[in-house]
């Protein structure tokens, strides 16, 4: 197959990558038009998530600190209603993560709106991953007191940090 890369050529644009370099600037350094580094990068990302998912089980993390990130997708705000109707996800996004304290291992994560939703399907997916019943700390948000309970009863340990 002509279009695949080369082994050396993916670990190249894949350092780029991990180095913290954007699409743009991996072409530049690697000579790999930017559309394929986008469709290597997806490629990799859901390998990564298949890994994670197979291997983040059974676990015994009696810490657990989940928060939320806000970030952009696509374009700002402002520019929703201008962009291009076929990208599937713009604008505001956040990435859900639970963590844990010790290890500093991703339990589980989940990108999408800072809506209720989010916060139970994170809370249902470190639940599944779990064989022990954690600490949690969240920060101030409400939205993860409902899931916590729900998935873990009303006996676990829960904590709010909230910083002023």
């Amino acid at each position: 197959m002509a279009n695949v890369l080369k082994h050396e050529k993916r670990l190249e644009v894949l350092a780029a990558l991990v180095n913290g370099s954007g699409a743009r600037a991996a072409s530049r350094m690697t000579g790999v038009h930017q559309d394929t580094i986008g469709s290597f990068a997806f490629a990799v990302g859901v390998g990564c998530q298949r890994l994670h998912d197979r291997l983040v089980r059974d676990l015994t993390c009696p810490l657990v600190d989940m928060d939320e990130q806000h970030s952009w997708v696509g374009v700002r705000q402002q520019n929703v209603d201008e962009a291009r109707h076929d990208e599937t996800v713009v604008g505001e996004q956040w990435t859900w993560v639970a963590i844990d304290r010790t290890s500093k291992l991703v339990i589980a994560w989940c990108v999408g709106k800072r809506d209720q939703a989010h916060a139970d399907e994170l809370v249902a997916d470190v639940r599944a991953r779990l064989l022990v019943m954690p600490q949690f700390t969240t920060d101030g948000l409400k939205l993860y007191e409902l899931p916590v309970v729900v998935n873990f009863g009303s006996a676990v340990a829960y904590a709010q940090t909230v910083k002023r």
